[in-house]
């Protein structure tokens, strides 16, 4: 039998939250999200062309804003074991998508990633109920089950 192969009396794993996992991947997208538009506004910093109604001159309080908007990001992803942690995950949309004031194009990109989030949650949710649910049918296989 091959090793991957599970046998009569082994363990099953129980699998990770499907809602922590979705929330997790999308919060990390977001971060090469607001990585990449930071470098829009740097480079268009002295330009008139693709500027929203928000003007940031200074290429260091565009770093730094961008910068800490990015981390904040890769702290949530990793908080999202926790109700509070999603909370904070959908409060921190609103700078995402706030940054198509300095850049346009963000409020599409930025509002296609909220529906992305929303999505995450949903489906997320959706997956480990179901699993619960399969869980508690089938205790025989359920993972959690002693």
């Amino acid at each position: 039998m091959s090793k991957d192969q599970p046998v009569p009396g082994d363990r099953i794993k129980a699998k990770k939250s499907a809602l922590v996992q979705f929330t997790s991947t999308t919060l990390l997208l977001e971060v090469f999200l607001v990585l990449f538009a930071t470098m829009v506004v740097w480079a268009l910093r002295d330009s008139e062309f693709g500027r929203g109604p928000l003007r940031i001159d200074s290429g260091a309080v565009i770093w730094v804003l961008g910068g800490v908007l990015v981390l904040v990001l890769l702290v949530l992803s990793r908080a999202q074991g926790t109700p509070a942690g999603r909370a904070a995950g959908t409060v921190a949309q609103l700078p995402v998508l706030a940054m198509g004031f300095l850049v346009p194009m963000m409020f599409l990109v930025g509002g296609i990633f909220v529906v992305l989030w929303i999505y995450a949650l949903r489906l997320g949710s959706r997956v480990d109920r179901e699993r619960a649910e399969y869980d508690a049918a089938h205790p025989e296989t359920a993972p959690n089950v002693p």
